[in-house]
């Protein structure tokens, strides 16, 4: 591996032609991404999160683990030298179809959102790595007005910077529920909840750098909407809701994916079925945005992104149509310029940097 080179993992769902989880070397000053290595035998890790001391966690988006109505989640090592992952233990999941893992801030607990069931699960995470039993579960109830909102559909969570709140996005309620975190004992306790507009469907959630707002984007009605976080009393207080497609766009879209860029002076976000980037600036006085512009994917279905180490690069994971395609980042501007390099990946969901 070069000097510039740095390791990007790709989670992926294993139903077509991937065999798990994907390792590339990507070249910070080019932008390109060669084929490493892959982890096989790994059911459906469509998303992984980084761990303490070279540890790695996956979901194992399933609907059935060990013949039980349930998905997975894997502990993995990550050898120090070359990258390369080593299966720890996996754990049950407590609910079927997980989609997202977040580590909290103490490193002590992996906090897992089952789709399929709509609830939460806090998991420990052991001296040497591997997942220790649950010591929590939450059950969501409920349902709202689009056809996929039958019942709870828990989508993402995260702590709080301060590691006291953790905060769920309900994609089958229209719900942000709040809840109150122990970090000792790995216990959520019910705080608040915020209801999204009807139908809107909240799915990921991003914290500004400066700690003070919220950005949740909605899956269903492909929209944005900015909170201030009160992090003494764990408020979430709404500002403004916008949309993530272009202006009097008529298309069947789904959004995924929202992220801040490091400075915090920039918001990004993925549409499926507009098949592009949108890009606003975030002013910290008021936690307000503007809209800028819209990029091509140069593929299909978008549903991931991250930025490279150096911030110099943002990768998008372009699930159907099996590609990872690599946009340059202006530093001044926020601006995307896409960088010629579209590299074949089979179904690629999650893009992680370490």
């Amino acid at each position: 591996m070069g000097q510039k080179d740095r390791l990007l993992y790709v989670g992926t769902f294993t139903d077509k032609e991937s065999e798990g989880i994907y390792l590339y070397h990507f070249n910070e000053e080019s932008g390109e991404l060669r084929y490493y290595d892959v982890v096989k035998q790994v059911a459906d890790p469509s998303f992984i999160t980084p761990g303490p001391d070279h540890t790695l966690y996956a979901i194992n988006a399933l609907f059935e683990y060990k013949g039980e109505p349930t998905g997975a989640v894997s502990a993995f090592s990550i050898e120090r030298e070359s990258g390369r992952l080593t299966l720890l233990n996996e754990r049950s999941s407590r609910g079927r179809r997980p989609a997202y893992a977040f580590v909290d801030r103490s490193k002590n607990y992996v906090l897992l959102a089952n789709y399929g069931e709509g609830s939460v699960v806090v998991f420990p995470i052991l001296a040497d790595g591997r997942l220790g039993e649950a010591t929590d579960v939450v059950q969501h109830v409920g349902a709202s007005v689009h056809p996929r909102q039958e019942g709870p559909h828990a989508h993402s969570i995260i702590t709080d910077p301060s590691n006291s709140f953790a905060l769920v996005a309900d994609l089958g309620t229209d719900t942000v529920y709040v809840y109150r975190f122990d970090a000792e004992k790995g216990k959520l306790e019910p705080h608040r909840r915020y209801k999204a507009a009807a139908g809107a469907g909240p799915r990921h959630l991003a914290f500004h750098p400066s700690n003070r707002y919220l950005v949740i984007v909605h899956e269903l009605n492909s929209t944005m909407t900015s909170y201030r976080w009160t992090e003494e009393s764990g408020e979430l207080t709404e500002l403004e809701t916008v949309s993530t497609l272009p202006h009097q766009a008529d298309i069947e879209n789904t959004a995924a994916e929202v992220k801040f860029s490091a400075c915090g002076r920039f918001l990004y976000a993925t549409n499926r079925g507009d098949n592009s980037i949108v890009f606003y600036t975030f002013q910290e006085e008021t936690g307000k945005l503007r809209y800028v512009n819209h990029y091509d994917c140069k593929g299909e279905v978008p549903r991931h992104f991250t930025f490279s180490p150096e911030v110099k690069f943002l990768l998008v994971a372009n699930q159907e149509s099996d590609s990872i395609v690599s946009f340059h980042v202006n530093e001044e501007t926020g601006e995307l310029t896409f960088t010629g390099n579209v590299t074949k990946a089979p179904t690629p969901v999650c893009l992680l940097f370490l």
